[in-house]
Parts: C-alpha cells; structure tokens; sequence
C-alpha cells in the first residue's frame, strides 16, 4: 500500500497492471450487477438531514467537491442503484465514504455547468435519458435493455433534477437546492 493512497482498501495505482486489473474488476462488478436490474451510477451519494441524494455527472461536473460539503458520504465516484436504494461501491475516490449501509433515494441531481444556480424538475423520460449517459455499463454485458428497463421501473418514482450550477459554487447553494 502505498503512502500516497487515500484510503486503505483503495487500490495501488502505481503500476498500469494494477490500474487494468482495478478497471477489470468494476467490469465484471458491473456486467454481474447488471443482470439483476442493479448499475453502477457515476455519482455522488450523500446524506442530509436524513435523506440521501445523488449527484451524477461526467467528470469534472463538481461530484467530488459537493461531497466534500457533506460528513456522511457514500461514494463520490460510483454508487450502486438498485430498486430505490443506493449502496455504496468502494472504488477509488478522493472523498473517503463514511457511510456503508444501503438506504432510500431522496432525489437524483443531474449536473451541468450554467451561468447561475437552477434547478428543472425532469419528466421520467428525460430522467431516464440522463441516467443513461451517467450509468457505467460494460460493453461486454449481453441482454441488456431488459436490466435496463428494469432499472428505469424501479427508480422513476424517485424525484429527478437537472441541477446547472455557476462554479465555482458554495455549501450554502447546494443545501438551497435540496430545501
């Protein structure tokens, strides 16, 4: 384990073979989760007052840095989706989770960047666009609209935002949006 390791059950990325095998492993997490309705969201999970609330977005939408705003933390990179429920998937991240049990779903935060802080309600069909694009899916997974659909079932009750934020953004904006 190197020193330079944020967290003791991160992988060493010192060597590229350790990087391939890390990147194989979330393949295969992925492709088997799959098949049961169950995907890896590129997000951030957080817990509020309570509740949780995912932010997803490509990289460098500002996942990380609204984690950091929060003490109780799921994942600021990948957080497992199934049924309603989060569950927090260990893989390298800048922000060391602190919390380890599944829980509901308050709400998901699509981000964008935008000249001011705004919040848009998404229609089920928008929401499932956006998690479409956010969802770590792994080319080699076969069958997989079935899961798919499944999974857009089995989450669309849960309310959906597109959140565009002006950055650099504060703690207070982001606790402003969630009421």
């Amino acid at each position: 384990m190197s020193k330079t390791s944020q967290h003791e059950y991160a992988p060493d990325f010192k060597s590229l073979s350790s990087v391939r095998g890390h990147n194989r492993l979330r393949r295969k997490l992925a492709e088997e989760r799959s098949r049961r309705a169950a995907f890896f969201l590129h997000s951030s999970a957080v817990v509020h007052r309570g509740r949780v609330y995912l932010f997803s977005g490509p990289s460098s939408s500002g996942k990380s840095t609204i984690a950091r705003f929060f003490p109780r933390v799921y994942s600021d990179e990948l957080n497992l989706v199934r049924r309603g429920r989060v569950y927090p998937a260990v893989f390298s991240s800048e922000v060391r989770p602190t919390v380890f049990a599944s829980s509901g779903i308050s709400a998901f935060f699509f981000l964008r960047r935008s000249n001011r802080t705004v919040r848009k309600k998404l229609v089920p069909g928008d929401f499932f666009r956006k998690v479409l694009r956010n969802i770590f899916v792994p080319f080699s997974a076969s069958g997989i609209k079935t899961p798919l659909l499944k999974f857009w079932q089995e989450n669309r009750h849960i309310p959906a935002y597109e959140l565009g934020l002006k950055y650099p953004f504060s703690r207070k904006e982001i606790l402003d949006v969630l009421g």
